[in-house]
């Protein structure tokens, strides 16, 4: 009986204690779905601000800069100028509260693209220098003369990071000067290590307060903010740019004396020479005129601001307001490239991108499309790519930069060059081989051309394979060998998009840095190969031609 009675004790506890159990499980779970919940609320409050706010501020600072080419009064053009800075500043606050997120989230991306290092640097003085001179301050600008003129990397974070660094030394900053100083530490044939150097007579900071400067939403002191306003946000994505690049960052302040921050990055030289780098500013952009547009934007500023934009430039606009409409201006018309708006209503631009990719006449499926959206995060490049999206652009957008990305998907020089048996295009525009650098290599020699691109025609499938492979694997070193290998072959045929990209897998393996993004450049070296052999097996056919009207062609 006593048993029985123990039996019945401890079965009970038992029962009480899975109870408990259950009702705590159902607690915690319940603490898990409001912390997702949490977190889906902030991604979808950080998308509905970006759209709310970047959408009116596109047609602000795109109706300012059409204002800014007519004829104007000293006055009107002061205005106007201040209206730009006043933009400037928002989209800068806006941007910092976005990139936090991105960066949170790990969504941010770093980009490996030629850029001329002192033209940018020059371009980043020139935009404080006006600030120091109403300030009443002087500003100093050093660079050092054994700097490579172009070099590979991410121009945007660069200029992101002097930026902030720039802006904060000039904010506080009320008498003395602001030096910026650029100097190489270490180079060689291939790289080289630079140091940025912002340094100003400023207010200092406290030496207590020096471990949380870096800290988001942190600033030297509460009134700060209040006093020379910002989001305290600056630092923070400064700090983690630069460690995204593989970089340190470092300062030295004194109060009443000033702060210097100095940065290290390493970058890749670009040896190549590329006459559309440097200022996009003063980019001319003759080769857009002509082209037929497809505008598909629902917002009235912004079709009208978008539109008068790409009219001066000598482009064909027709104008859509939604997605249905969009995909009955491409039945009925051929257009060159389409620009899309992604939050319309009837049909946004998603399932539009998506009817045109799989529904349309197959002719064309194939036509550019720009994307444009006022949402900068959660992954939105993915989502329109993955939508149909051939490149994409965050509202609020300069105007030089839209230009420059519609020549880039029309595979044309911002300078119009062309020549007689330069590159080829493929359907959507893109320009893949040039096989004139072939023909100067070989000196013109058309048998020697063809056994070149008989041997290419074998490699290139090869030699790609083995770099997926390799990727999938993870293995480093048998990557960096192949792309080490099948650059100059890409450099042979004038294709310099891909020599790029394997120049940035060749940098990435060797320093084993950003490792993963060497998958996703391999699988952008992929996508050419079938085109680039389609482009070749093309040009054999037709230097057999050739070589048939001069047989003794060695």
């Amino acid at each position: 009986m006593e048993k029985d009675t123990e039996n019945s004790i401890q079965t009970q506890i038992q029962y009480r204690l899975i109870e408990e159990l259950t009702v705590t499980n159902q607690k915690l779970q319940e603490e898990v779905d409001k912390a997702l919940a949490a977190a889906k609320a902030k991604s979808r409050f950080l998308t509905n601000m970006s759209h709310e706010i970047r959408t009116p501020m596109n047609g602000i600072m795109g109706l300012t800069h059409l204002l800014l080419s007519t004829g104007l009064t000293d006055k009107q053009r002061e205005y106007l100028n201040a209206m730009v800075t006043s933009s400037d500043t928002l989209s800068v606050i806006v941007d910092d509260i976005l990139d936090i997120s991105k960066l949170e989230a790990g969504q941010l991306k770093i980009e490996s693209r030629s850029f001329d290092l002192k033209a940018t640097i020059a371009n980043v003085v020139e935009i404080f220098s006006v600030r120091a001179t109403e300030k009443g301050l002087k500003l100093h600008f050093e660079i050092d003369n054994t700097l490579p003129s172009t070099i590979i990397g991410d121009a945007a974070r660069l200029n992101q990071i002097l930026y902030n660094l720039m802006g904060n030394a000039l904010k506080f900053t009320k008498e003395g000067e602001v030096k910026l100083a650029v100097n190489a530490i270490d180079q060689d044939d291939s790289d080289v290590e630079i140091e940025f150097s912002v340094q100003d007579t400023g207010i200092g900071i406290v030496k207590s307060k020096l471990e949380y400067i870096f800290q988001a939403f942190e600033q030297a002191k509460n009134s700060t903010s209040r006093k020379y306003g910002g989001t305290g946000l600056g630092l923070t994505i400064v700090k983690r740019l630069v460690e995204l690049q593989g970089g340190s960052i470092s300062i030295v302040s004194k109060v009443g004396q000033g702060s210097k921050f100095n940065f290290v990055l390493s970058y890749a030289k670009n040896k190549t020479t590329d006459p559309d780098l440097g200022n996009k500013s003063t980019e001319s952009f003759k080769s857009l005129k002509g082209l037929k547009l497809l505008l598909v934007e629902d917002n009235p500023v912004n079709q009208l601001v978008t539109k008068d934009l790409l009219l001066g430039e000598g482009v064909e606009v027709v104008s859509a307001n939604n997605g249905v409409e969009a995909i009955k201006s491409l039945e009925s018309a051929e257009f060159d490239i389409i620009l899309m708006d992604i939050q319309m209503p009837v049909m946004d631009g998603y399932k539009a991108m998506k009817y045109i990719r799989g529904e349309i006449d197959l002719k064309k499926r194939a036509v550019p499309i720009l994307a444009l959206t006022a949402h900068a995060i959660d992954g939105e490049m993915e989502k329109c790519k993955q939508a149909g999206a051939s490149d994409y652009l965050s509202k609020p957008f300069n105007p030089q930069d839209l230009f420059s990305k519609i020549a880039g998907l029309m595979g044309k020089s911002t300078q119009s060059t062309s020549h007689p048996g330069g590159a080829d295009s493929d359907a959507g525009g893109e320009v893949v081989i040039d096989l004139g650098v072939l023909r100067d290599f070989t000196g013109g020699k058309v048998q020697l051309m063809i056994n070149t691109i008989k041997v290419l025609l074998t490699e290139l499938p090869k030699n790609v394979k083995i770099m997926h492979d390799a990727a999938v694997e993870k293995d480093w070193d048998k990557l960096r060998a192949v792309a080490h290998k099948m650059k100059p072959n890409m450099m042979l045929i004038g294709a310099e998009t891909q020599k790029v990209l394997l120049q940035s897998i060749e940098r990435n393996t060797k320093k084993y840095v950003h490792l993963d993004e060497v998958p996703k450049l391999v699988d952008q070296v992929r996508a050419c190969i079938p085109r680039i052999i389609e482009q070749l097996n093309e040009q054999s056919k037709t230097l057999n031609l050739e070589l048939a009207e001069t047989p003794n062609d060695m």
